[in-house]
This record gives C-alpha cells, sequence and structure tokens, in this order.
C-alpha cells in the first residue's frame, strides 16, 4: 500500500495490492474476527499485522468492508462484493493474477 501525487487534482492517491486486499474481502463474506484474518493472511503472505491493519482501515474508510461491534467480525459490504466480481472478470478477460492487479483510491 502506498500514497501517491495525482498532479492534476493534487491530491493523495492510495494505491494497494489485490493480492492483499482479496483475500481480506473473500474472507469477510460471512464475517470473520481480526485474529483470524491476521492468521490466515499472514500464511498467504509474509506481511506484517501492522499493514493488515491499514488495509483494514482504509478497506473500511472506503466502504468495501463494515465493522460489528456486536459480535466483533468484519463483513464485507455490496461494493466489497462488486468489487470482487470485477477483480474476477478482469483477470478472466485480460489473463492476469491477482499480483498484477492494484486498486486507486481517491
Amino acid at each position: 500500500m502506498k500514497l501517491i501525487k495525482d498532479e492534476e487534482k493534487t491530491q493523495n492517491i492510495l494505491v494497494m495490492q489485490a493480492v492483499i486486499f482479496q483475500p481480506i474481502l473473500l474472507m469477510c463474506v460471512k464475517g470473520t474476527p481480526i485474529q483470524h484474518i491476521y492468521w490466515k493472511i499472514q500464511r498467504l503472505l509474509p506481511i506484517s499485522e501492522e499493514l493488515i491493519k491499514k488495509y483494514l482501515f482504509y478497506l473500511i474508510e472506503y466502504r468495501l468492508i463494515n465493522y460489528n461491534g456486536t459480535n466483533h467480525s468484519f463483513y464485507t459490504s455490496n461494493a466489497g462484493v462488486n468489487l470482487l466480481f470485477k477483480i474476477e472478470r478482469k483477470k478472466l478477460t485480460e489473463k492476469i493474477t491477482t499480483s498484477e492487479i492494484l486498486l486507486y483510491l481517491e
């Protein structure tokens, strides 16, 4: 995840890697606690809990996942589900892998 400067709009654009956020969105479809997200993602990728927290923060900020405080779980929103479908369509039509997909958020 990194911030880049949009020269035309003079604002920062957040760039997220699909290889990290796609598994998070998939795990959260039926709801999952943060400990399970850490455990599962770190089994897939050698990344820190700090980076996972940042992804969760921005996924919530951009309304791709929601947090339910009652059962302490994260859930994929409708926008997050739509994004998952778009990723799969892009992979099929352009014959690319998840690691080649970036998400640009303003």
